[in-house]
């Protein structure tokens, strides 16, 4: 029989508050109630989890902070604006923009101009992470802990390749691609291109683990190319 905790074992285990466990558990239909107080079994604190997403505990750092990173890291070219990032990091645009604001003040972010392709070359406002800064190399392993929002995950989601990507498919139907059914297509092209912005899309996570190993199997990919696609794979 699953063993099961309270609500605020979940809040504390989860390094959230006990309003918003509450609010996620009435969202999701699950816990029972044990005289007057609710209890998750194992099952219902995975749920619970996948849905609120998990920082670690940190005194330096909070909780918003490390998702708005967490999101970043998953985007390693950066994303253009606050709205942007709060989509991807499941928390508010207001949000994130003060988070963005004390990360940028501790030297974990920057907000360079980049120019990037787009049909033709233009010059873009974006956030990043501060890649070779000490203060983010202190903080790396807890952000790679970090787990977002599933629902963050859900309304982010993309079914075709980015707009930025468009000059690597110039030969097909480009609104007929899909990242499901074509996955393995679209890794293997990638891959072939050593295109910078196309390899950091796929080490984003954007194509499966089984696409990714498909499109090592494919006829004419080098060992090098293949290696990476397995790589990558294996870190999902």
């Amino acid at each position: 029989m699953d063993s099961t905790i309270s609500t605020t074992e979940a809040a504390q285990a989860l390094n959230t508050t006990l309003p918003r466990v509450h609010r996620s558990l009435s969202r999701l239909g699950i816990g029972t109630l044990d005289g007057h107080r609710r209890k998750l079994t194992d099952g219902d604190f995975k749920r619970l989890r996948a849905d609120l997403g998990f920082a670690p505990d940190r005194e330096d750092i909070g909780r918003e902070e490390l998702f708005v990173l967490a999101a970043l890291r998953q985007h390693s070219l950066g994303l253009r604006s606050a709205r942007a990032v709060a989509r991807v990091a499941g928390v508010s645009p207001t949000t994130a923009s003060r988070a963005l604001a004390r990360l940028e003040n501790k030297g974990y972010v920057v907000h360079p101009v980049r120019r990037v392709v787009e049909g033709a070359v233009k010059e873009v406002e974006l956030w990043e992470i501060n890649w070779s800064s000490p203060a983010w190399r202190s903080l790396e392993s807890d952000v790679r802990g970090t787990v977002l929002p599933a629902r963050a995950a859900a309304g982010h989601a993309a079914t075709s390749p980015p707009k930025y990507l468009d000059h690597l498919f110039w030969n097909v139907d480009r609104s007929s691609l899909n990242l499901d059914s074509d996955g393995a297509f679209i890794a293997l092209r990638i891959l072939g291109s050593l295109d910078l912005q196309g390899l950091s899309w796929l080490a984003s996570g954007a194509i499966s683990k089984e696409n990714l190993r498909r499109a090592s199997r494919s006829r004419g990919i080098s060992p090098r190319q293949k290696d990476f696609a397995l790589n990558l794979a294996r870190q999902m």
